[in-house]
Parts: structure tokens; sequence; C-alpha cells
């Protein structure tokens, strides 16, 4: 913790000015972060909002008449954050993976990992590899989106997971490691 805020100081104090940063590290301590929300009434769920990928968008939509959300993507691999104000958002992406926070006033934030179906085809993996997705399909024909062929997995430690992952006819496993695991949040 203490040297994400000394990132956090660095940044906000290029000069590095001993003395400033002291008393913000004091002033932060005392009176917390005043970028935080407080609570001032007991909070509240977020009621099953919907989320969904569609035409490479991930649409997020929340339920009730409540406009003032705040809907934040990250995206891990790229490291961006991108945060929108309202009840209804299509975020364009072609991230294998993004982390979806919804968040409002006196509400307890929602947060999501959003994960894509991946399609694992016409390769020869050898060496060590994690695949995460939502649904994982493996095998000589489970897309339409890359080369027909088989999957050769071989001499490899490699880690699948997802909700739901299926071998299909062309996968070859040889001399290998392979860990199917449910994708538990």
């Amino acid at each position: 913790m203490e040297y994400m805020e000394e990132i956090g100081m660095t940044h906000t104090h290029p000069n590095n000015n001993e003395d400033c940063v002291l008393y913000t590290k004091e002033l932060f301590h005392c009176f917390g972060d005043p970028s935080m929300m407080i609570y001032t009434e007991r909070p509240e769920g977020f009621n099953s909002p919907i989320i969904k990928y569609e035409n490479g968008n991930i649409i997020v939509q929340t339920r009730g008449s409540r406009t003032n959300n705040r809907i934040t993507f990250y995206t891990p691999s790229s490291n961006i954050v991108d945060s929108y104000i309202g009840n209804y958002k299509e975020y364009a992406t072609n991230a294998d993976s993004v982390i979806i926070c919804i968040d409002r006033h006196n509400c307890i934030p929602y947060i999501y990992t959003f994960y894509k179906n991946l399609y694992i085809q016409n390769e020869t993996i050898n060496g060590t590899h994690t695949y995460v997705g939502e649904t994982i399909l493996v095998g000589t024909n489970v897309t339409t989106t890359k080369p027909t062929g088989d999957v050769l997995i071989q001499n490899a430690d490699v880690s699948i997971k997802a909700e739901s992952v299926e071998l299909h006819p062309g996968t070859t496993i040889i001399n290998s490691n392979v860990e199917i695991n449910n994708n538990d949040e």
C-alpha cells in the first residue's frame, strides 16, 4: 500500500518536495481519500444489471429509473480505464477481458469481469500458456474466424479457465499438463 502511495505522491508532486509529500500523506491518513464516495444512508445494491456482448461491444444496462450511475470499464491488457455516467453504455472493445464496475452514491459497487469466448483452432501449443474466457472451444473447426486445422498441445503446461470448455475432434495432447478449471471470480 505504501508503494502505491509513493507512486501517487510522485505523480502529484513531481518535484518531490518532502514537506508537501509528508503533509499530503498525513492529510490522507487522518481524513481519508477525498476521491472516495462516502455513504450518507444505508447503501443499496444494484438489481442484476444486464451485461452482454454483441458485435464487438460490451453492453451494460442498469435496471431502475436512476440515470446517475457511473459505469467504468478497465482493460487489464492495455491498462485503459474509461468511465461514463448513465444507465446504458455500449463499449467497443476487442480485448479478451474487461473489468466492469457500476457505482453511484449510496450504492454498493457492482463489479463484474467480462470474458470473451475463445476459439483455439489450427494451433500448435508448447511451453506455458494460460487461456481465460467465458466459453473456450478447442478443435479443428470450432470457428469460422480462423483457418481450419488441428490443435496440437505438445510438451506444454496449459491452464484453461472458463465457465464452459469443449474439446472437439482434432485436439491432440502429447506429453503435456493441461489443467481445466471453472472460472470462479
